[in-house]
């Protein structure tokens, strides 16, 4: 069910919200909205492929709405009031509801779908961060996600090219962070943010533990700097093979620089 592919370098990729399966037992339960799948981190996985590095990956093919990896597997909705986020989003961003009515899941099957999905996805990213910790001496994981340009969660204000966000560098060390900042701020092509927040990314939160080596990032990316925002989603090389050069960079700074920290 979760895709890990092994790499020999200490990053590992992981990939949450890039998969568009619906299990059968669900895809009769969702409305037209849920079916639609519109909040897709699209291409993502594609994004990151092929990079000319050996990196590990860790990826859920299972769709967001099904259950979304990203949150603790026993908080039904991070935010208070807003039911696009949280382990089962009942509505899309914009407010329209994602199942039928009277479909959503109850608590059972909740609880079912947290053990069938959520647990073996953050079960395999821990595996993959012990095994390149243990041979290297250092691991990241480097969490890919992607968003609309513009958020109606984040309105008026359109979402920055590249979001960096650490928890406040407490899931990674300050030379990680840098590291990232550094190189995206040098592509002056892309605007770059620091998020200053506490809350999004709990997957990143989890697993990272600077303290003993094991650091966390989550980067977010506008969709508009690799694709197009509508239906039907499509690839844009011309400005895919401009962002994946540019993540190129980043990932093989990060290698560096974790060698560099192992060998202290």
């Amino acid at each position: 069910m979760i895709e890990v592919t092994q790499g020999s370098l200490p990053v590992v990729l992981g990939i949450p919200h890039s998969g568009s399966e619906l299990p059968s037992d669900v895809l009769p339960s969702l409305s037209e909205t849920g079916q639609a799948l519109a909040e897709t981190d699209w291409h993502v996985d594609r994004l990151y492929n092929g990079l000319g590095m050996d990196l590990s990956v860790v990826r859920t093919p299972i769709h967001r709405y099904v259950i979304d990896v990203d949150h603790p597997p026993t908080a039904f909705s991070s935010f208070a009031g807003l039911m696009a986020s949280g382990l089962f989003p009942l509505t899309d961003r914009k407010g329209a509801p994602i199942y039928r009515d009277g479909a959503a899941p109850d608590a059972t099957e909740m609880a079912a779908r947290v053990e069938k999905y959520h647990a073996p996805y953050h079960a395999a990213v821990s595996a993959e961060l012990a095994r390149v910790k243990a041979y290297h001496g250092a691991a990241l994981l480097f969490d890919c996600h992607s968003i609309g340009s513009f958020n109606p969660q984040d309105a008026p204000v359109s979402c920055p090219d590249i979001n960096l966000w650490t928890n406040l560098s407490r899931a990674c060390a300050n030379a990680v962070e840098s590291c990232i900042l550094t190189r995206c701020y040098a592509a002056d092509r892309y605007r770059t943010r620091l998020s200053q927040g506490t809350s999004g990314g709990w997957s990143v939160a989890q697993h990272g533990q600077p303290g003993n080596d094991v650091h966390a990032v989550r980067l977010e990316l506008a969709q508009s700097c690799y694709m197009d925002e509508t239906p039907p989603w499509a690839w844009r090389a011309d400005k895919a093979e401009r962002l994946r050069s540019t993540l190129y960079r980043v990932l093989n700074d990060l290698v560096e620089l974790l060698y560099e920290r192992a060998q202290r």
